[in-house]
C-alpha cells in the first residue's frame, strides 16, 4: 500500500472515528455535567466490569476472525467464512452463559467489589447485555477481515455509541434510577440484531455452511484471549481494583482523564485495523521488506498526526478537565501523567498488531502477561495510598516497558523496524 493511499484510508477512518468518538465525549459531559463524577463513576464501572467479561466471553476469536476471514476473502476458500462465523458464535455463547451464572452467583453470595454489590442492578443489566455485545464485536471483527472497514468502524463507533446518547436521554426522562445502565443494555441488543441482518445479507448467496472444529479456533484463539486479557488490565484494571478502595467519584474522574487519552488510542487502533489484514497477507507471501517499510512510514503518519493532541493534553489539562466540571479538575496531574503514556504507544507504532498478524502472537503474549502481572500488582499496592495518581504513574511504567519490548521482539524476528524513521538503521544483512 503506497503511503498516499494508506493516508487517504487513515482519513476517511479518522473522520468516521472522529464523530464516534464525538459522541461517545458528549456521552461522558452529559453525564458529568448532569448527574456528576458520581454517576460517572457508576458509569465506567459498569463499562469496565462488561468490557472483562465480553473479552473473555470472545475468547480471542475476533482476532481469529480477522486473520482468517482476510486469508479466505477473495480466494476459492471465501465459502468457509459463513462457517468460520458461526462457529464462533456458538463458542462464545457458551462462554457467555457460563460467565453470567457465575456472576449472579458471586453477585447473591457478596463476594463482588464493593461497589458493584452496592449497585446489584448494574450486575443485573451486564447478564442482559453480555451476550449481544458479544455476537456483535465477533460480527464487526468478520466484516474487518473482510476488509469492510468502514462499516465495521460505523457499526462500532457511531452507531453503538449514537443509539446509546438517544436512549439515554429518553430513558432519563422516565426517571429511571439505572437509566444509564439500562440505556447501554438496549443499546446492545439493537446493535447485535443489526449486525447479524448485515452479516447473513452479506453472505445470502452463500449455502454452504463449513464446519470448524471448535478445537483449532480455541488453540489459535486462546493466546489472544491473554493477550486481551492482559489489554484488559491495562484499559480497565485500575478502575476494577478503585471500586474495592476508592469513592465513586474518583473511579469518574480518573476514567475522564483515560478516556480523553483514548482518543490517542483510538488514532493508533485506526491504523491496526488498516494494516493488520496486509501485515498477514504481506507475511504469508515473505514480503518482509515491504512489511519494514509499511510499518516505519505508517508510524510515522501516526505521529504527525497524533503529537500535537498529545502537546496540548499535556500543556492544558486543567482546562480541558474543567468542561466536564469543576469536580474533574483534581485529575489534572493524572491526565498529564497518562498523556505521556500514550507518546511512547506512538513511538512502537503498530509493533503489538504486527506481531499477532505474522505469528509470533506467544511472543507478544507472553511480554503482555509479564507486564500486565507486573501493572496489576503495582494497582493493587498504590491504588488504596496513592489513589489515581498512583494508577497513572503504573500505567505510564506499563506502557513504556511493553511497547519497548514490542519493538525488540520486532526488530529480533521479522528484522521490522517500527518507528517513525525514513530508514531501518538496524536492518540485518
Amino acid at each position: 500500500m503506497k503511503i498516499s493511499s494508506l493516508f487517504k484510508k487513515t482519513f476517511l477512518l479518522l473522520s468516521i472515528r472522529a464523530f464516534g468518538l464525538s459522541i461517545t465525549f458528549l456521552i461522558a459531559l452529559f453525564i458529568a455535567r448532569e448527574y456528576g463524577a458520581d454517576a460517572t463513576g457508576l458509569y465506567y464501572l459498569f463499562i469496565s466490569t462488561l468490557t472483562g467479561l465480553s473479552i473473555i466471553a470472545r475468547f480471542g476469536l475476533e482476532r481469529t476472525l480477522i486473520k482468517y476471514v482476510s486469508q479466505f476473502d477473495n480466494t476459492t476458500e471465501k465459502h468457509k467464512i459463513i462457517g468460520l462465523w458461526k462457529k464462533s458464535i456458538n463458542i462464545s455463547l457458551i462462554v457467555s452463559i457460563s460467565l453470567i451464572l457465575l456472576l449472579q452467583t458471586l453477585a447473591h453470595i457478596n463476594l463482588l467489589t464493593d461497589q458493584l454489590i452496592k449497585n446489584k442492578q448494574v450486575i443485573n443489566d451486564i447478564s442482559i447485555s453480555l451476550v449481544p455485545l458479544t455476537i456483535f464485536f465477533l460480527t464487526a471483527a468478520t466484516f474487518r477481515g473482510l476488509n469492510k472497514l468502514i462499516l465495521a468502524n460505523i457499526l462500532e463507533t457511531v452507531f453503538l455509541p449514537l443509539v446509546f446518547f438517544i436512549l439515554i436521554i429518553i430513558y432519563s426522562n422516565f426517571k429511571l434510577v439505572n437509566f444509564i445502565t439500562a440505556s447501554y443494555t438496549t443499546a446492545t441488543i439493537i446493535i447485535a440484531i443489526l449486525s447479524i441482518i448485515l452479516i447473513f445479507n452479506y453472505f445470502k448467496r452463500n449455502k454452504e455452511n463449513t464446519n470448524y472444529n471448535h478445537k483449532s479456533l480455541i488453540k489459535t484463539s486462546l493466546p489472544i484471549l491473554a493477550i486481551n486479557l492482559t489489554n484488559f488490565i491495562s484499559d480497565w484494571g485500575a478502575t476494577i481494583i478503585m471500586s474495592s478502595s476508592q469513592s465513586l467519584e474518583s473511579i469518574g474522574v480518573f476514567n475522564i482523564c483515560l478516556r480523553l487519552t483514548s482518543i490517542l488510542s483510538i488514532i493508533m487502533l485506526v491504523f491496526s485495523n488498516i494494516l493488520s489484514p496486509i501485515y498477514s497477507r504481506e507475511h504469508a507471501k515473505g514480503n518482509t521488506g515491504y512489511i519494514d517499510n509499511l510499518s516505519r512510514n505508517s508510524s510515522f503518519l501516526l505521529n504527525l498526526i497524533g503529537m500535537p493532541i498529545i502537546v496540548v493534553f499535556f500543556m492544558f489539562p486543567k482546562e480541558i478537565l474543567s468542561i466536564f466540571g469543576d469536580e474533574f479538575i483534581n485529575g489534572a496531574q493524572a491526565l498529564q501523567i497518562l498523556v505521556i503514556s500514550q507518546l511512547f504507544n506512538f513511538l512502537s507504532g503498530s509493533s503489538g498488531y504486527l506481531l499477532l498478524m505474522t505469528g509470533h502472537q506467544r511472543r507478544l503474549m507472553t511480554i503482555t502477561i509479564f507486564v500486565s502481572i507486573t501493572q496489576l500488582i503495582g494497582f493493587i499496592i498504590f491504588i488504596p495510598s496513592h489513589g489515581i495518581l498512583g494508577a497513572s504513574v503504573i500505567i505510564l511504567f506499563s506502557v513504556f516497558t511493553r511497547s519497548s519490548l514490542s519493538i525488540y521482539l520486532c526488530y529480533k524476528h521479522l528484522n521490522v523496524l517500527t518507528l517513525p524513521l525514513p530508514i531501518n538503521l538496524f536492518k540485518k544483512v
